[in-house]
């Protein structure tokens, strides 16, 4: 059995009222993000429907969201993932956002 290593790729962008595309060049298995102004943190990882996410806020409990989460692209021209416009975790336009992105083993 051969093993293979997690790729790793990280970033920054700025939030936007629409949905957001991250280009990797490889379907990710694992996704963290952070928006620095509001100071909340997003998951995603291939378990999970496109779509989702686990959102956490301040003191607030993580909720999880079935919509305006992390959906997977694959459109041709971009191969990454993509980032709901979740009011809660975008703000407002133009936060910075910091996120990581695994590709793993067995990527969707």
């Amino acid at each position: 059995m051969s093993s293979s290593q997690d790729v790793r790729a990280s970033g920054a962008l700025l939030t936007s009222t629409a949905r957001i595309t991250v280009n990797l060049g490889f379907k990710p298995a694992h996704v963290e993000a952070v928006n620095s102004a509001n100071v909340t943190q997003i998951w995603w990882n291939a378990g999970m429907p496109d779509d989702s996410m686990i959102r956490a806020s301040g003191a607030a409990n993580p909720t999880y969201l079935t919509s305006s989460g992390i959906k997977l692209v694959d459109d041709g021209t971009n191969i990454g993932f993509s980032i709901g416009p979740d009011t809660q975790f975008t703000g407002v336009a133009g936060n910075q956002v910091f996120w990581t992105a695994i590709r793993g083993n067995d990527p969707k």
